[in-house]
């Protein structure tokens, strides 16, 4: 037997089989716990926001603007309804003019404004209505002389004074 030949297939080196992959799976595994977290975390999230402010136990102080035109044109009737929260206003008003007074508020101590020392021009009081909101809701009517009107909102609560950022009232 020593002299046979030997049949190639059998001389043929064996093929590699292919590597298995190890890090795969891990990858996929971790991937998958990655988005389960994220989509977890969003849907947290969400859920906390439908249920509405959290209740601190302190009270929110400020005005909160309920209804105001976003245009109008002059000889319209506009109405403003708000309302103060956190503290009874002794009075609420709306202050207005023709010009913006944009750095008003930001520069200013503005609990100390009172609404003359405010610089704008006009001011329509408000009158407190029933509301199904929470807080004293007032509301007043403009009758339009001009366009654009700029406006805040001032209520003054045993001598303080609360301000609105300024809203405009554009021309339809």
């Amino acid at each position: 037997m020593a002299g046979e030949k030997v049949p190639k297939e059998l001389t043929k080196k064996p093929e590699k089989l292919p590597e298995k992959k190890k890090g795969l799976p891990v990858l996929q595994i971790l991937g998958a716990i990655v988005l389960l977290v994220l989509v977890g975390g969003f849907l947290w999230l969400n859920s906390m926001n439908s249920l509405g402010d959290v209740d601190t136990g302190v009270p929110k102080i400020g005005i909160d603007v309920l209804e105001t035109p976003l245009s109008a044109k002059v000889g319209d009737t506009i109405t403003i309804t708000w309302r103060v929260l956190g503290v009874t206003a002794d009075s609420s008003e709306v202050w207005y003019s023709a010009n913006p007074r944009g750095g008003f508020g930001n520069d200013t101590d503005v609990s100390a404004l009172t609404g003359e020392e405010s610089t704008y021009e006009e001011k329509s009081s408000g009158k407190t209505t029933a509301s199904e909101f929470e807080g004293q809701v007032f509301t007043t009517s403009i009758d339009v002389k001009y366009v654009p009107i700029f406006m805040r909102i001032h209520a003054v609560s045993g001598g303080k004074n609360y301000w609105t950022g300024e809203i405009a009232v554009m021309e339809e």
